[in-house]
């Protein structure tokens, strides 16, 4: 049974030009993703998709395998899914781990422990996510009641937001789902701080000072 590291890459971004190639403590941001996809035992092969050349020049150089991604599947509006699913319609492999450049914290420990529990066998799909405190608010209104606030300290009901920074699937429930998990999925906890999400300069500011004070790869 193959494991395969998928990492989409496009070439264009609206927050940050060239997002991926952008330099984060000393090296390009997609950097860390490889790095730790290629330190994660349990991960056969790892794959870059990008629609930029510049980008899968550098992934090659550091040691990835390239997908080069079709403009159709590469603008704005394309979701994810069509990069994993262009993937694994040209690609043959069993098992797939899709994950976001933009999360450059992410351990390879976690990554394998992550793979344990899916392989395992007792999940058709793991989704990475982080405990949330905050008290959620739609766009124009809150989703809670502001008469009936309660101290973090005694919400007995634990929330969890979706982290993004990784998704293990197989790539047979990914063709049949067409979605990056599906089934019984289970909810890999980590820390927020190993999951944050790089999006704009200011991420990159607050990444690089958490990179000061504890190890990446």
């Amino acid at each position: 049974m193959s494991t395969y590291a998928i990492i989409p890459a496009r070439g264009g971004s609206k927050g940050v030009h060239k997002k991926n190639l952008h330099i984060l403590n000393g090296k390009p941001l997609l950097y860390y993703s490889i790095a730790a996809a290629k330190s994660t035992m349990l991960i056969d092969e790892v794959y870059v998709s990008s629609d930029d050349d510049e980008i899968l020049e550098y992934a090659q150089s550091i040691g990835s395998k390239t997908i080069k991604r079709p403009e159709s599947i590469s603008t704005d509006t394309a979701s994810s899914e069509t990069a994993l699913l262009h993937f694994a319609e040209n690609i043959e492999f069993d098992n797939l781990i899709f994950l976001q450049a933009t999360s450059p914290l992410m351990k390879p420990s976690i990554l394998n422990e992550a793979l344990e529990i899916f392989l395992g066998g007792d999940y058709d799909s793991i989704v990475s996510v982080f405990e949330d405190h905050g008290f959620w608010w739609r766009y124009d209104e809150p989703l809670y009641n502001p008469m009936d606030r309660h101290m973090r300290q005694e919400n007995t009901n634990k929330k969890y937001k979706e982290s993004g920074m990784f998704y293990i699937t197989s790539k047979k429930d990914l063709l049949a789902s067409r979605c990056r998990f599906s089934g019984k999925s289970h909810s890999f906890v980590h820390s927020k701080i190993v999951g944050y999400d790089i999006d704009d300069l200011d991420d990159f500011k607050i990444v690089e000072s958490i990179m000061e004070k504890i190890d990446v790869v």
